[in-house]
């Protein structure tokens, strides 16, 4: 972001918009493109694997917001940073929202549960824990819906949206990945080779 701004590269410099646009501007397009990732990552073949990982956890609580392979990590930074680039945004910017990525996702990932009627109206604008933990359940319909981070907007507008009858699934994890496999960080790193069972 800072080598794109001292080469007036991108998007939103080019328009010329006023600061706080940029910022309104960026940080949607930033969720967007996190939407968009999380829907790769559960679409393309080759990067299942490498995301499986964080679902792989049969407990889900803040702790599952950090479960990511480094291989994960390493692509997730590389697109941030090409869509850093592509919308020419200020650091401070960029900073701002991994702040908000990172405290959504431990919000969304702990086991809380709001009242449901608060629940049922802060998810028209926001992803609520209980909107998040359909997407962790072990059937593949509900692991292909709310891939959403901060707001459940484009998983409306894309059509990924689910409102599970039961809010809470019967099991967490990946059918046939048993996360309490001992084995520690190298167990971790071969995760992504392995078949999937």
């Amino acid at each position: 972001a800072a080598w794109a701004q001292a080469h007036g590269i991108g998007l939103l410099p080019a328009l010329g918009l006023p600061s706080w646009a940029v910022w309104a501007v960026g940080l949607a397009a930033f969720d967007l493109a996190i939407y968009l990732q999380h829907r790769a990552l559960h679409a393309v073949a080759w990067l299942w694997p490498l995301h499986r990982m964080h679902h792989s956890d049969v407990t889900l609580d803040a702790t599952s917001a950090l479960r990511f392979h480094p291989l994960e990590m390493l692509l997730s930074l590389a697109w941030k940073a090409a869509v850093a680039v592509a919308l020419g945004v200020p650091p401070a910017l960029v900073l701002a929202f991994e702040a908000l990525l990172s405290s959504f996702a431990l919000m969304t990932h702990a086991n809380l549960a709001l009242p449901p009627r608060l629940d049922r109206a802060l998810r028209w604008v926001f992803v609520t824990p209980a909107m998040h933990r359909v997407h962790h359940g072990t059937a593949p319909d509900e692991q292909c819906s709310n891939y959403g981070f901060h707001v459940s907007v484009w998983d409306r507008l894309f059509g990924s949206y689910v409102e599970a009858a039961h809010e809470q699934p019967q099991r967490f994890g990946v059918i046939g990945i048993d996360a309490q496999r001992a084995g520690g960080f190298l167990s971790l790193l071969r995760e992504p080779f392995r078949r999937e069972r």
